[in-house]
């Protein structure tokens, strides 16, 4: 039952800071910057979830955080989920062939992912929906993975410490790095 606890504590605490990110991302950014491009808060969660999780406890913590932040956005939830798997898929590859522990591979994981899932979006746009994206925001996309890079690093640590709270063991290949 200990276990149980530790799960469900472990999720609620994902689930409860990606929501408080997310939301402040999507409000009070835009308030404050206007339409300075933000940093994606969620993706970190994705990458989190991709690297330090075995494949079935990622895929439901992934469907749990999009769920979490598709009202939080103009993308279908449908769309937006087959997004999300999609970027963890490529993450799991990506890290079959690449990996090493720590925060600095956590930071460029999330920057890359960023930039995948955008150029992901516009793609799957084009092939899947009848009104698809028309215009490229490079720069956008490229200040936006930046910062989140950048917002990265305290995620990582905050994440990490979830983890270390709530004992959560992660697979051996990862290994723990909670400092």
């Amino acid at each position: 039952m200990r276990e149980v606890s530790l799960v469900f504590a472990n999720y609620s605490l994902f689930l409860t800071s990606l929501l408080l990110l997310a939301s402040l991302q999507s409000s009070l950014w835009m308030q404050l910057l206007g339409s300075f491009p933000p940093p994606q808060t969620w993706v970190p969660f994705i990458v989190y979830a991709a690297l330090y999780r075995r494949a079935t406890e990622s895929f439901v913590m992934i469907y749990l955080l999009t769920l979490a932040v598709a009202s939080l956005s103009a993308i279908p939830l449908g769309f937006f989920l087959l997004l999300n798997l999609l970027l963890a898929g490529f993450i799991f590859l990506f890290k079959e062939r690449i990996y090493w522990p720590g925060s600095t591979y956590f930071v460029l994981v999330c920057g890359s992912s960023v930039i995948l899932f955008s150029v992901l979006h516009f793609g799957l746009s084009w092939a899947i929906e009848h009104n698809p994206a028309r215009s490229y925001h490079f720069f956008d996309w490229t200040l936006g993975s930046l910062l989140t890079m950048l917002l990265g690093f305290p995620l990582y640590r905050l994440m990490t410490w979830f983890d270390h709270l709530t004992q959560k063991e992660l697979p051996t290949e990862a290994g723990a790095q909670w400092l």
